[in-house]
């Protein structure tokens, strides 16, 4: 059994990082074969649905996985979510009687909901990839009906969108439709209501949190387009997409952790696994960033020629990723615990610092320092999400990012000397044991066997 969660969460990061890449290959044969304004609009209507879904599915899938792992009824609820969307799905088809693009998305929407329920009982057996798998092939018909569907215009973009909502929705449905069955079969139990409640205030720090992580990503772009150019936020925004690669490490572990979280039921044993997801999430997010920074030159050459200039933001970018990849884990564990409420205030502090940094950083030093601010204000929420479990080895070593990844930099051609050195520092400050490292190789032989 434990075998199976470690496959599961290594295929979940090699699926979730090749659905990073067709992401970017469908970006490129979006704006090549669409005008900006039929492309434009499309996408404003797809990101005004998921603004919705945010609010109206509010915290789907993560927020009900602890429901279903410990078998509690959650029929009540289901039924609650229906009642919340039926005057949603009333005024979109209202909406799409006068903007007929926007009707695929309209229809999908219920469809999406569904998937959310079935990625969230997936999980909760344990099959994280799964709903990884599913985003890849969704992706790949998103790519091909966006070919064939180029003439439409704007009604092309947004059905390219809605097959592939469709896609993921039979290939997660399918396998769970017994438990999709059961799980909206209503039971008036006594802590029916009680579930309810529990439910929606874990679900209310999970969106709020969530909502706050991607404010952390808004403000320096957002922040940068006021106090400096446009340019600038172009720039940014490669770099991020950039350093975001890195990102598909502790958010495919964190579907580990939160399952864990929830199934040990000794406290000793759980901190221990917390401690290890945490460690590996941290030296496998520094060991690709560094990778990635040994590269950083040829890649803006290559394939960002235009983007010359932007390898310092870059580099700054990547050493936050690699303190989010360890206070992510810790957040994913409160998620399971339904304590998400203790990661309220390290988000909030999180996001003041970085808006205060912005407004001071970014009129000195423009683009390096909307990513110094961005920087800082993950290792605000790093520090106290690592202390606030007592990791502090891991705070104190966590100084490897911040001297590692611009040595590997500067070194030029000599930076994997640098990164060869990772290894035997880091198991002899403890960062990462032998058994990790086992566990590191065990993953990987796996995934060569599966190619």
């Amino acid at each position: 059994m434990e075998s199976d969660r470690k496959k599961e969460t290594f295929y979940s990061i090699f699926f979730s990082l090749g659905s990073k890449v067709l992401t970017y290959i469908l970006l490129l044969v979006f704006a090549n074969l669409y005008s900006p304004d039929e492309f434009g609009r499309g996408i404003f209507a797809l990101n005004i649905r998921n603004i919705i879904m945010m609010f109206s599915f509010i915290g789907l899938p993560e927020a009900i996985i602890p429901f279903l792992i410990r078998k509690k009824n959650v029929g009540l609820l289901l039924k609650t979510f229906i009642i919340i969307n039926v005057p949603l799905i009333i005024a979109g088809l209202v909406f799409s009687f006068f903007q007929p693009w926007a009707l695929p998305l309209v229809i999908t929407f219920p469809l999406i909901f569904l998937t959310s329920l079935a990625v969230a009982i997936t999980r909760a057996h344990d099959k994280y990839s799964k709903q990884f798998k599913a985003g890849v092939w969704s992706i790949l018909v998103t790519l091909i009906l966006a070919y064939f569907l180029k003439s439409q215009g704007v009604y092309g973009v947004t059905s390219a969108y809605a097959a592939g909502n469709l896609f993921a929705f039979f290939y997660l449905i399918y396998p769970v439709k017994k438990e999709m069955k059961e799980a909206f079969r209503l039971k008036m139990l006594k802590g029916e209501r009680k579930t309810l409640k529990l439910y929606f205030k874990n679900a209310f720090f999970i969106t709020t949190i969530s909502g706050i992580f991607v404010l952390l990503g808004w403000i320096s772009s957002t922040l940068l387009g006021i106090l400096s150019t446009v340019e600038e936020v172009a720039r940014f925004g490669v770099a991020s997409s950039i350093a975001g690669v890195v990102s598909v490490i502790p958010t495919s572990l964190s579907l580990f952790m939160i399952n864990r979280a929830i199934q040990i039921k000794n406290k000793e044993k759980r901190s221990r696994v917390l401690n290890r997801v945490t460690r590996i999430s941290f030296f496998s997010s520094l060991l690709a960033s560094l990778i990635i920074i040994s590269f950083i030159p040829w890649i803006i050459k290559i394939f960002f020629p235009q983007y010359a200039g932007i390898e310092l933001s870059l580099v700054i970018l990547f050493v936050g990723a690699i303190f989010f990849s360890s206070y992510y884990i810790v957040y994913s564990y409160y998620i399971g615990k339904m304590e998400s409420h203790k990661a309220m205030l390290p988000a909030i502090v999180g996001l003041s610092s970085g808006l205060v940094l912005s407004l001071i950083l970014i009129p000195i030093m423009g683009l390096e320092g909307a990513a110094l601010s961005n920087l800082l204000a993950h290792i605000a929420i790093f520090f106290i999400l690592i202390f606030k479990e007592r990791m502090k080895r891991i705070a104190v070593l966590s100084i490897l990012a911040l001297i590692f990844a611009p040595l590997t930099y500067y070194s030029g051609y000599f930076g994997f000397l640098i990164i060869l050195m990772l290894i035997p520092v880091s198991l002899i400050f403890k960062v990462i044991t032998k058994e990790d490292l086992e566990v590191l190789k065990e993953f990987t032989f796996k995934l060569v066997r599966k190619k």
